[in-house]
């Protein structure tokens, strides 16, 4: 059971369309808490006259001053940023890129969690979203890292990519990807080709530990794979990371999933600040540590942060559903050292996802699996805030528990797509779980994303497809906007086809970027890209290891390619 606590719809205010709060390029309804996007409304209000544009929101990437319609007002020149605040570009698109609340920024904390076997090459893939090119800085401990000798810009695609040198003078170029070889452990898989990595040094068991800490002078997408290499990973885990700008101080906890057979889950906070003060609520009882005191369930375990530490839990019992409170913005990692799922279903998986703030859950998601690689399922689960949570689907799925309580958690196994609707006040964070090697002999092991509810849908992503897994697929769900569903385009491959609907509020699709060894898809191929739309819609990649392009094919993984992490909630 959780204190009673209410949820009231927060809003960004914005100075136009006569008091609509829109706080991106979607299509909200503001008057019910995570109503989603208002199929029967464009976005405008009747009495703001359409022949008078008006500056009304952002574009999600922060390029454009959008009006009210969701056309581009004001296009933000390439040294600038859409503010949410001013609704106007400004000369600092750092700035500007932290007032939109998106998973794009400029200050990330890649952080080494706990693996099998110890860590490999754990590696952070920048990607440029800019219009300029980007200068990154590292450190870790406090200690600036020499970024140059472990920075390699990426291109091409395939088992064996190109790497070549990050000069510092020059930045990371407009269009292109760095990879961060930051740790080359003396476990996993090594870092490619002998390239030299930041430290060798890693970080297991419970303890408090120090994340790197990486910045940049223009805003860009930052994920963190351990190990790097693909299909020859074996044990792989990859998320996509929040920038600061995206943190906060109250959590859900969530872990990777539950304990297997000594392999146990594990979390990660992370403090961006001095003197953050962090307080678990366990649901379940803590595990003594190496600075970490043990504490029974239910009682508060208080410990002091410094700038770029990390605590890590790594226990058997799953502490997921827990509450955590921070004197100032952390930020989450759930993860676990291998993982099987279901429980005992070979083979296991390093999991690592990031966990949005509480304040950014909703109330209505989206499920929709992978694409099946041998007529499996999915296993959901869905973690509670408010007790007496009621969750309704549509369609009706065979059974999933219609309730839960809150610092509790219910799974469920289902290959067909379904939207979840838990209610007003009651906010739900929800995996996606791809199953281990139980019927696809050979087509990758367990991984898990996270679920962005449909009212952190973004109209446009850029994101890098790790490019040596020979099996890449994306999973996009779309929603209504204006009574009409948008067109999705993807820069490799134009216009998505083969959308199905789901309810009359949203439709889905799958794409693939690669298939059985490396062969490309439709002119696409992983690495870098892009995908836009009028409208909002969601994005999921998965990836994973093919018997036409042995060895290691028990890798995969699986993140969201962007999401907002707008507040929709706030506690009273």
């Amino acid at each position: 059971m959780t204190p009673s606590r209410r949820f009231t719809l927060a809003l960004i205010v914005v100075a136009a369309c006569s008091g609509k709060a829109p706080s991106d390029d979607t299509d909200r309804d503001a008057g019910t808490a995570d109503a989603g996007f208002d199929a029967s409304s464009n976005g405008t209000d009747a009495d703001v006259d359409a022949a008078t544009p008006t500056a009304c929101s952002c574009s999600s990437d922060g390029h454009d001053v959008l009006d009210c319609d969701g056309n581009v007002f004001d296009a933000c020149t390439a040294d600038e940023g859409c503010s949410a605040v001013t609704l106007g570009c400004i000369d600092d698109p750092c700035a500007a890129a932290a007032t939109l609340k998106t998973s794009i920024g400029c200050e990330f904390y890649p952080t080494l969690m706990d693996i099998v076997d110890g860590s490999g090459c754990f590696a952070a893939i920048v990607t440029n979203t800019s219009g300029r090119p980007v200068s990154i800085a590292v450190e870790r401990g406090g200690t600036s890292l020499p970024v140059e000798s472990f920075a390699r810009v990426v291109t091409g695609t395939g088992p064996s990519p190109t790497y070549t040198a990050y000069v510092a003078s020059e930045g990371l170029a407009v269009g292109a990807s760095a990879v961060l070889f930051l740790v080359d452990g003396t476990g996993g898989q090594a870092c490619p080709m002998g390239l030299s990595a930041a430290t060798g040094e890693t970080f297991s068991g419970t303890r408090i530990g120090d994340a790197f800490h990486v910045t940049t002078d223009f805003p860009v997408a930052v994920q963190q794979v351990n190990p790097y290499g693909g299909r020859d990973s074996m044990f792989a885990g990859a998320a996509l990371l929040l920038p600061t700008s995206s943190w906060d101080t109250d959590y859900l906890l969530a872990t990777g999933y539950s304990e297997n057979g000594g392999m146990h889950p594990s979390l990660d906070l992370i403090a961006m600040a001095d003197d953050t003060v962090v307080t678990i609520r366990p649901r379940v009882a803590i595990e003594a540590g190496i600075g970490v005191a043990a504490t029974n369930t239910g009682t508060p375990l208080t410990i002091t942060l410094e700038r770029g530490e990390v605590l890590q839990i790594t226990q058997a019992a799953d502490l997921s559903g827990s509450r955590v409170e921070a004197s100032k913005p952390i930020g989450h990692m759930a993860g676990h050292v291998c993982m099987t799922v279901p429980v005992g279903v070979l083979y296991c998986e390093h999991a690592e996802q990031m966990i949005p703030p509480l304040g950014a859950l909703g109330t209505e998601l989206v499920g929709v699996m992978h694409s099946p690689r041998a007529g499996e399922s999915s296993v959901w689960r869905i973690l509670a805030a408010e007790d007496n949570t009621v969750l309704s689907y549509t369609p009706p799925i065979a059974g999933a528990p219609t309730s839960v309580e809150g610092g509790q958690f219910i799974e469920f196994t289902t290959a067909t797509p379904f939207v979840v609707r838990s209610g007003a006040d009651h906010p739900i964070l929800m995996l996606s779980y791809m199953v281990g090697d139980m019927n696809a002999v050979g087509l990758g092991g367990a991984d898990v994303t996270v679920v962005p509810p449909v009212a952190q849908y973004l109209s446009r992503y850029t994101f890098f497809a790790e490019p040596m897994y020979p099996e890449t697929g994306l999973v996009v769900v779309r929603a209504r906007r204006g009574g009409v569903f948008e067109p999705v385009v993807l820069d490799c491959e134009g216009a998505l086809g083969d959308w199905h609907a789901l309810g009359t509020d949203y439709e889905w699709t799958r794409t693939k970027l690669s298939t059985g060894d490396f062969a490309a898809v439709d002119g696409c191929q992983n690495g870098r890209h892009e995908a836009s739309s009028d409208g909002p819609f969601g994005l999921w990649v998965w990836a994973w290891g093919a018997p036409a392009s042995a060895p290691g094919t028990g890798s995969s993984v699986g993140y969201p390619a962007g999401m907002g992490v707008r507040p929709i909630y706030s506690l009273e």
